[in-house]
């Protein structure tokens, strides 16, 4: 498998850069590794542990970044609030959720004033967080209207 005349420290970090193909995420390895007796004289760093830093998704609960929640509205009347990530962001300025959303309604709605903004923006919440701060949004318009906005249907977590 690895080649015997080289040198066990080029052999332990070629194990380790192997590990890493399969390590799902595309995640990051650092090397550490405690090399004690006649090994250490082949090895000149010392190392405690092999740490794996894996990438999160954003669409993970687990994820921390800079997320927003936006409203959309057709004809003045809101259509619905959604989640975004505030670091990717189209050629108008809006998160890149955001302006998909409004070119998709106003291909629906012809001839109809389709807006949208962004109403809420943290640069350090998780994915988990932002989607609370959506429901409670989404809350707040089924307590007033006793319906949901068109676009945000049986949301999950609505007391009615």
């Amino acid at each position: 498998m690895f080649n015997s005349n080289a040198s066990l420290g080029s052999r332990v970090m070629a194990g380790v850069s192997l590990a890493s193909n399969f390590i799902p995420g595309g995640a990051a390895v650092t090397t550490t590794l405690k090399i004690t007796g006649k090994a250490a004289k082949a090895v000149s760093t010392t190392v405690d542990t092999v740490k794996v830093a894996a990438k999160v998704h954003k669409n993970s609960d687990n994820y921390v970044g800079h997320q927003g929640v936006y409203e959309i509205k057709v004809d003045g009347n809101l259509q619905k609030y959604g989640k975004a990530d505030m670091t990717k962001t189209s050629s108008t300025g809006n998160p890149t959720r955001l302006q998909t959303q409004l070119n998709k309604l106003q291909k629906q709605n012809p001839g109809s004033s389709v807006t949208g903004k962004v109403i809420y923006e943290n640069k350090s919440i998780s994915t988990a967080n932002i989607k609370k701060v959506e429901t409670k949004y989404v809350q707040s318009y089924y307590t007033s209207n006793q319906k949901f906005p068109p676009g945000n249907q049986n949301h999950p977590g609505i007391k009615r």
